[in-house]
């Protein structure tokens, strides 16, 4: 695709002359969205997908392509990071300083979890979000006041 509409730009008409080589590249790629080669890495260092990308791509972009390459559940909690810049909604790739051969992280969250007490003798996890109930806990001879989450797990 290309900006505005324009068909048969050259590098040129998308450079000032105040601006060095490199920084007219960078914004013609930018503009032009040349696809390039990124890796997706864990946090250990493994690399999870390596994907074609263009430089506008944002967040969902990028997980769409995982999840199509099936590297990602769809319903995962994950975090993208770049030189310590993260990859949010609204911004792009370019936006974070992305080039080709750049290696991204991914940071997987841990799922969002709710546990209820109640009079009926139980205690239930349930899905943040999709409301759906994960684990009941029985047993208990009255009613379960309260409950918490060990921060040990």
């Amino acid at each position: 695709h290309s900006p505005s509409g324009s068909q048969n730009l050259s590098i040129l008409d998308l450079c000032s002359r105040d601006l060095c080589f490199d920084c007219c590249l960078w914004r013609a790629r930018r503009l032009l969205g040349a696809a390039m080669h990124v890796a997706i890495l864990s946090l250990g260092g493994e690399e999870l997908a390596s994907l074609i990308v263009e430089p506008t791509w944002g967040l969902q972009d990028v997980l769409t392509a995982m999840q199509d390459r099936g590297t990602l559940a769809p319903d995962a909690r994950v975090r993208i990071v770049h030189g310590g810049l993260r990859l949010t909604t609204g911004s792009s790739l370019a936006d974070i300083g992305v080039e080709a051969g750049t290696q991204l992280t991914l940071v997987v969250l841990p799922p969002l979890r709710i546990l209820t007490a109640s009079l009926d003798g139980t205690a239930k996890i349930a899905s943040a979000a999709s409301g759906a109930c994960l684990r009941t806990f029985e047993g208990h001879r009255e009613g379960v006041r309260s409950a918490v989450f060990s921060p040990d797990g």
